[in-house]
């Protein structure tokens, strides 16, 4: 489901990506821009070594076609808006409570 969850520095789009940390969603978005070799499980499996539980792993990889190779200006991704740009904030600090 798709919903706008305002955290401190970004608006998350995706309710079920809404809990990762700043530093999770750093890590998702490089991965999901840069890594092409890897399979769709491989990433799965990354991601949750990362912290994301199995659902959000699966959510985040439902993004992977919107990312591929391109480039987004920083907030302005397709998980995620900066505050001030019409957007709200992922949490930097706490780990994941979905």
């Amino acid at each position: 489901m798709l919903a706008r969850v305002c955290t401190k520095e970004f608006l998350i789009i995706d309710r079920l990506l809404a809990s990762i940390t700043a530093e999770q969603l750093r890590y998702v978005e490089a991965v999901l821009t840069n890594d092409e070799a890897s399979s769709d499980e491989e990433l799965r499996e990354c991601f949750v070594e990362a912290g994301l539980t199995e659902e959000q792993a699966r959510r985040a990889l439902q993004y992977r076609n919107r990312y591929i190779g391109r480039l987004h200006l920083n907030g302005q991704t397709p998980i995620v808006l900066e505050l001030g740009a019409g957007g709200s904030s992922v949490s930097s600090g706490s780990g994941m409570s979905p």
